[in-house]
């Protein structure tokens, strides 16, 4: 007798809010084991009158997303006062929002509970910037194979990991989709 296997995203797809529950319980169960996936300090269901004490905890840098969504939309990148008051007085469809830690620059960084985190960024150009990459993996687990390879994906913003987030015009640097690159390589595997 064949059964179908169940296949999950602990990323939750759009639902933003339960993957960082997902991700918190994953790490709960697996914290024994010393495996687990690091993520930014998270912090959800926040109401929007609490954010801004939320992102001044961590430091006035931080992140603001929206609890459904995906491919960065809905996602407030916060590095000073004024992109926070500019989500203030935004009208939202949503009452509660996902706040987490910025992983920026080693300069505008949040501060959370297990330290300060940022991108190294990729090798210097020309022009000596750097860019933030990312590369994720997807993996399937058997019990005849173990862990395997079924796709990677990476990005590349097109913009500069600056210094000081006040040289970004438009104060958003690491989240916005159109600028990203995106690779594709596919793995193909036989499973019987």
């Amino acid at each position: 007798m064949h059964c179908a296997q169940i296949v999950s995203c602990l990323a939750g797809g759009r639902n933003k809010s339960m993957a960082a529950k997902a991700y918190e319980m994953y790490n709960n169960e697996c914290r024994q084991s010393g495996l687990l996936i690091r993520t930014p300090e998270t912090q959800w269901d926040i109401c929007k009158a609490d954010t801004r004490q939320a992102i001044e905890k961590m430091g006035g840098h931080g992140v603001i997303k929206v609890p459904y969504a995906n491919a960065g939309q809905g996602v407030y990148t916060i590095t000073q006062p004024k992109e926070l008051d500019e989500f203030m007085n935004e009208k939202h469809r949503y009452d509660k929002f996902i706040i987490q830690s910025l992983v920026g620059n080693a300069t505008w960084s949040s501060e959370t509970t297990d330290g300060k985190f940022y991108h190294v960024g990729t090798i210097p150009d020309k022009k000596l910037r750097t860019y933030v990459a990312d590369l994720r993996m997807m993996v399937c687990a058997s019990r005849e194979s173990g862990f395997q390879p079924v796709a990677i994906y990476a990005r590349r913003a097109e913009m500069p990991l600056l210094t000081d987030p006040a040289e970004n015009p438009n104060g958003i640097y690491l989240s916005r989709p159109p600028f990203y690159l995106f690779i594709y390589l596919y793995f193909f595997l036989y499973f019987f």
